[in-house]
C-alpha cells in the first residue's frame, strides 16, 4: 500500500482545496510581518505549482505525471481556479497559459537559522476572499470528483489521490458531525494502493490562538493547542500511512513519535510548500 510508482501511465492526482471566504482576510504574523491568510495560502499555492512543474521536467522535457485541480469555496461557492468546470487537468496544460510572475522573500529555516533569500514564482491563481464557507459543500464535490478519478481503468491502480485542504477552521454550512462524516466519505474513496489521503492545512491570526511556532504531521497522542475549529481539522484529517514515515523523516520534529495526523498549523509559505510536497516527495517517480 503506498507504494506504487508515479509514471506517465499511471499519474498522481493532486486536488487543493482553498477557503475563499472572507475570515481568510485576517492578519497573521510571518517572520516579525504581518500578512493575510489568504496571501499565505496564495503564495503558497503558487509556489507548489511551480514546484510540481519541476518534477515533471526531464531533460528539458515536461512530461505529465500528474492531473491537478485548485478549489475555492466561498460565499460563491464551489469553483475552479484552473478551469472553467471542477475538474482535473493535466499539470503541463498550465505551461501555455499567460501569467506573471513576481519576486518573493523566501525563508529557509536551517540549522544555523532562517536564510532570507529572494525567489521569482509565477502567479498561477489570483483569487478573491469573501462571504462564508461552504466546506461541507466543497467536500462533496470534491469527494465525487475523485471518485470518478480513481475509477478511471488508467488510475484504478494508480497511487492514491492527495487532497489538501486550507482553511481556518470556520465552516458555515454543516455541522461538526456533518464533516466529519463528508472527510470520512472523502477518505473512503481510493484505488488498489490505497485510501484518498486528506491533509488540513490551518491558519489561526495571534487572537485566535497562542502559539509561536508551527507544526507538521501533528502526533495524534500529542494535544491541540486551543483553536475554533482546529480539533474538528485534526479529526478528519488522514492517519499518515506507517509506510511514508520514514520518506518524511525531514518533517517530523525528532522527539515527536508516530502515529501523525495530517494537519499542518501557522506556518511560513516555505514550510506550507514542504507540507503540501509531502505526497511528491514521498512518492518514487518511475517513467
Amino acid at each position: 500500500m503506498y507504494n506504487q510508482r508515479i509514471t506517465t501511465a499511471k499519474r498522481g492526482a493532486i486536488v487543493i482545496m482553498i477557503d475563499l471566504s472572507a475570515s481568510m482576510k485576517a492578519e497573521v504574523h510571518y517572520y516579525g510581518d504581518n500578512t493575510t491568510k489568504a496571501d499565505m495560502a496564495t503564495i503558497a499555492v503558487n509556489q507548489l505549482i511551480d514546484e510540481l512543474l519541476l518534477r515533471c521536467r526531464r531533460f528539458d522535457v515536461w512530461q505529465d505525471y500528474f492531473d491537478l485541480c485548485i478549489v475555492g469555496y466561498s460565499g460563491s461557492g464551489v469553483v475552479s481556479l484552473l478551469s472553467s468546470e471542477v475538474e482535473f487537468v493535466p499539470i503541463t496544460s498550465l505551461l501555455s497559459r499567460r501569467r506573471t510572475t513576481e519576486v518573493v522573500l523566501r525563508h529557509i529555516p536551517t540549522r544555523e537559522g532562517v536564510v532570507v533569500t529572494p525567489a521569482t514564482y509565477s502567479r498561477w491563481i489570483n483569487p478573491t476572499f469573501e462571504g462564508k464557507t461552504p466546506m461541507n459543500d466543497a467536500f462533496r464535490t470534491v469527494t465525487n470528483l475523485v471518485r470518478g478519478w480513481c475509477r478511471r481503468r488508467a488510475n484504478v491502480d494508480s497511487f492514491p489521490p492527495l487532497v489538501f485542504n486550507i482553511t481556518d477552521g470556520q465552516f458555515t454550512d454543516a455541522s461538526t458531525e456533518e464533516m466529519l462524516r463528508s472527510a470520512e466519505r472523502l477518505t473512503s474513496t481510493g484505488t488498489t494502493d490505497g485510501n484518498t489521503l486528506l491533509m488540513n492545512i490551518y491558519y489561526a491570526t495571534p487572537n485566535e490562538i497562542r502559539r509561536e511556532r508551527g507544526f507538521f504531521l501533528h502526533p495524534a497522542n500529542m494535544p491541540l493547542p486551543e483553536a475554533r475549529g482546529l480539533e474538528e481539522l485534526n479529526h478528519m484529517a488522514s492517519e499518515i500511512p506507517e509506510v511514508l514515515h520514514r520518506k518524511l523523516e525531514n518533517y517530523i520534529e525528532p522527539h515527536h513519535r508516530p502515529p501523525f495526523k495530517a494537519l499542518c498549523y501557522n506556518s511560513s509559505p516555505e514550510e506550507l510548500v514542504n507540507f503540501l510536497s509531502i505526497g511528491t516527495t514521498s512518492i518514487v517517480f518511475g517513467r
